[in-house]
């Protein structure tokens, strides 16, 4: 099993979000990895726990797939 590292960027996490997934999210903050790290959902056109779950969708993909040389990636992941 891989050692996976938290998201690190100087991009904000919406521009992150829209690069790497062309999703545009009202959205600021970090990846949520601790309470002072939180994302922060400033609006949400469907409910605020439909876009929880594809902000965790979000980082596991980026975290499991997207950060990891190609043997070790992860595919058909799901929260």
């Amino acid at each position: 099993m891989a050692d996976f590292k938290k998201i690190y960027s100087l991009e904000p996490i919406a521009e992150v979000i829209k690069s790497a997934f062309d999703m545009e999210l009202d959205i600021s903050g970090s990846w949520g990895y601790s309470p002072d790290e939180a994302i922060i959902i400033k609006s949400s056109p469907t409910a605020t726990s439909q876009l929880e779950h594809t902000l965790s969708s979000i980082r596991a993909h980026i975290e499991m797939n997207m950060t990891l040389s190609s043997k070790q990636r992860y595919g058909g992941i799901n929260i």
